[in-house]
């Protein structure tokens, strides 16, 4: 079977708590509308989308968990559609056991106070203020994340700008079983963060403003190396990698070789330090 031949599976949830929903009557039908804009977003890129809406209980996430078990998914996109509180999460990754794409993605840039201050009822005010809460419980999923030892990445924005429409989909076509799971999110994580190369030469400039003798550049926390990759025709470039099995083996091939042939890349990570 062909790499082009498998279709990449990804599971989507969005969260919230069930006891806003007959406070706020409102809400859910708006962040579920949320959920599906991603949902049609990732499925423009010919993956194969398990979308099982908004996951509000303890319970609810480990029914969630067990569907993208059954489903064999290769990557979850947890969207933070609202607060919520990480029993709502964290049964649903742990029996998944997969990478997962913290989606920080506000409706908009801001709420729009003169609106909200015309609405005139509390109740009103607190549910359009939950409609853009998603950045709220993001530190406590990601926290919580870390001490499991469950690897993830974190994109904030906009709902509607163009972060997610950065992923190509040829690092989604991948086949599964010759690839490990830390490379296939390696390859997710370059996509989603798009071409560094305008970014590299800023940080070029920078440099240059800063030590124009400069030789070597050392990036902590490098996550594949795609910055790094820009840079290593100009600068003897090593990188430090804090999570070592997630990126290390796919920076080390990203930085392996300059155009001249020789190895520039020093690659460790906190596992590998004394």
């Amino acid at each position: 079977m062909k790499t082009s031949d498998v279709q990449f599976k990804v599971g989507l949830f969005g969260i919230g708590l069930d006891a806003y929903w007959p406070q706020f009557p409102e809400l859910r039908l708006r962040l579920v509308a949320f959920i599906e804009q991603v949902a049609r977003r990732l499925e423009d890129f010919k993956v194969h989308v398990t979308n099982l809406g908004l996951i509000d209980s303890p319970e609810k996430s480990f029914w969630a968990g067990h569907e993208f078990r059954r489903a064999d998914v290769d990557l979850i996109f947890l969207y933070v559609t609202t607060y919520a509180l990480s029993s709502t999460v964290l049964p649903a990754v742990r029996r998944a056991k997969v990478p997962v794409i913290i989606l920080n993605l506000s409706p908009g840039p801001s709420i729009d106070y003169e609106q909200f201050n015309r609405l005139g009822d509390r109740t009103k005010m607190t549910g359009e203020w939950l409609a853009y809460c998603q950045a709220c419980p993001v530190p406590e999923m990601a926290n919580v994340f870390s001490r499991c030892r469950i690897p993830f990445f974190q994109v904030t924005g906009m709902l509607d700008n163009d972060r997610l429409g950065a992923v190509a989909p040829e690092p989604l076509l991948v086949k599964l079983n010759d690839m490990p799971s830390y490379e296939i999110f390696g390859k997710f994580y370059d996509a989603v963060m798009g071409d560094r190369s305008e970014a590299a030469e800023r940080l070029t400039e920078l440099i240059r403003e800063t030590n124009p003798n400069a030789k070597n550049v050392l990036e902590l926390g490098c996550g594949t190396g795609s910055m790094l990759k820009h840079l290593q025709d100009r600068y003897q470039v090593s990188g430090w990698i804090f999570r070592a099995e997630c990126f290390q083996s796919h920076a080390r091939k990203s930085l392996e070789r300059n155009s001249s042939g020789k190895i520039w890349s020093i690659l460790k990570s906190t596992s590998d330090s004394t």
